[in-house]
C-alpha cells in the first residue's frame, strides 16, 4: 500500500529523476505507467505524462509541479481511482454539486440511492453517476468507483 499520508494520484505533479537504466517509454494511461513500475526492481514511484510518457523513478526522486501530469507511489490500496476519466452525461444523477473535497463527493454518492460513480473536479465540483455509466477521457478531475 502506499505510505501513511501519500496520495494514490497527484494531479498536475511530477518527479524529477529518472531509474538509472529505463527512460520514458510510452503508457496509454497513468495505471499502464504504475503497472510498469511494480514490474520493476528499484522503482519507488511513478510519472505520467500527457503525451502518454511514463517515467519510472527511484526512492527520494524530487516532486516537482508540471501542468497536466500525473504521479504516484508504486504500491497503492485506492486502485479504484481513474484520474483524467469522465463518465458519460446520460448517467448523471441530478446536477453537478460543490463540495469541499473528494470525501465529501464519495459521501453524496453513498448516500444518494442508485449512485455507483463520482467525479470530482480540482475546482470541487462533484458529480454522481448510476450504474453502467460509460468512462471516457477528460482533464482536471479524478473518477471513482463508490466503494
Amino acid at each position: 500500500s502506499a505510505p501513511e499520508g501519500v496520495p494514490c494520484y497527484q494531479l498536475n505533479f511530477a518527479m524529477e529523476k529518472d531509474l538509472e537504466g529505463h527512460e520514458r517509454v510510452v503508457r496509454k494511461t497513468p495505471e499502464d505507467c504504475r503497472a510498469r513500475c511494480k514490474s520493476i526492481a528499484g522503482c519507488s514511484a511513478f510519472s505520467w505524462w500527457p503525451d502518454m510518457g511514463c517515467h519510472v523513478h527511484p526512492s527520494g526522486a524530487p516532486l516537482r509541479p508540471h501542468p497536466n501530469t500525473v504521479s504516484g507511489p508504486k504500491e497503492c490500496v485506492e486502485e479504484c481511482v481513474k484520474p483524467l476519466m469522465d463518465y458519460d452525461d446520460g448517467s448523471e444523477i441530478g446536477k453537478r454539486t460543490e463540495v469541499a473535497t473528494q470525501a465529501d463527493c464519495k459521501q453524496r454518492c453513498v448516500a444518494t440511492h442508485g449512485c455507483a460513480y463520482f467525479s470530482f473536479w480540482s475546482d470541487g465540483g462533484c458529480h454522481i453517476f448510476r450504474e453502467g455509466a460509460a468512462l471516457k477521457a477528460h482533464k482536471g478531475h479524478r473518477e471513482h468507483e463508490k466503494w
